[in-house]
């Protein structure tokens, strides 16, 4: 049996199952992080290093605090270096569309 869908030729709204194409990111948009955000983030990674380093001097046992702060020094430059990259790729990082 060749039957024709109902939905063949129906608009895209009326087919739930259609995927909508992302539309293009404007290339005159700005990307760039704000100079307070950034001081905000730098100050908490700089105190999350400082709490890190003190807790493995002082032969801490890690709990709760520590090992956010050592999440936090070590997240944070990888979350950077994440974006940056992906920004410089010109993609959000999410799965590419394979048609």
């Amino acid at each position: 049996m060749n039957q024709r869908s109902p939905m063949a030729g129906a608009p895209t709204a009326a087919q739930p199952y259609r995927v909508v194409r992302r539309r293009p990111v404007d290339a005159g948009a700005s990307s760039r992080v704000e100079a307070p955000v950034l001081a905000a983030v730098l100050l908490f990674w700089a105190v999350s290093v400082v709490r890190v380093v003190g807790a493995i001097a002082g032969h801490e046992v890690f709990g709760g605090e520590a090992t956010l702060a050592l999440m936090v020094a070590v997240g944070a430059p990888w979350a950077a270096a994440w974006a940056y990259l992906s920004a410089r790729r010109g993609s959000s990082g999410a799965a590419s569309d394979p048609r």
